[in-house]
């Protein structure tokens, strides 16, 4: 009997940037913060590729913090961003970044930093990975791919004796966060009307 074909959880390819940020700016479309940071419907998904695509060239690099699960023909099906903190990036990088960012938010770029600000409101204070970003394509989820790649994550990070971090402002996700050992550190309203954010925690294993 031949072997059921599996999935398979690696680091993203250079190849795969825009496919990934392209995911996940799917995956991501109606999570509240998008909704809040990016109020025209009709151009969130090319606000959100292109801060994503910001973030896996610039932050998180596919060798370093870019992880995809992929089905056996090489289908991306999830992707996650990991960022490794504190910056690793050079001054210089982190300028641009910033620069691009505020170019690409415009009149909502100070809401991107009050996001910052409350990211950051419970993190480790020490060296740890935080977890910008994990989605999967609308049409497989539900079947544990995410919690596959968070453990992904999550492995490599206890393999190197580091805690993580996160936030979500969506309460269904908590439940999903909790199973793999996080704990709520904190609750902050974000300002300009918008969503509640939950930081959450988790100390290496």
């Amino acid at each position: 009997m031949t072997a059921p074909r599996t999935a398979t959880v690696r680091g993203a390819r250079r190849t795969e940037t825009a496919a990934v940020a392209g995911l996940l700016a799917t995956a991501m479309a109606d999570d509240p913060l998008s909704r809040w940071l990016h109020p025209v419907a009709d151009w969130r998904h090319a606000e959100l590729r292109a801060s994503f695509l910001l973030e896996v060239e610039r932050v998180c690099r596919p060798a370093l913090g870019a992880h995809v699960l992929v089905d056996p023909d090489g289908a991306l099906i999830a992707a996650a961003l990991w960022t490794p903190l504190p910056y690793r990036l050079p001054w210089l990088q982190q300028v641009r970044l910033r620069t691009a960012l505020r170019r690409l938010h415009g009149e909502r770029d100070p809401y991107l930093q009050q996001v910052s600000a409350a990211t950051f409101t419970a993190a480790p204070l020490r060296s740890h990975w935080h977890l910008l970003a994990i989605g999967t394509v609308p049409d497989a989820r539900g079947r544990g791919h995410g919690r596959a790649l968070l453990g992904f994550g999550i492995a490599r990070a206890d393999a190197e004796g580091l805690p993580t971090h996160l936030e979500t402002t969506e309460p269904a996700r908590l439940g999903f966060y909790a199973r793999a050992g996080y704990r709520v550190a904190a609750e902050v309203d974000l300002p300009f009307g918008g969503p509640r954010s939950t930081i959450l925690c988790r100390e290496a294993g």
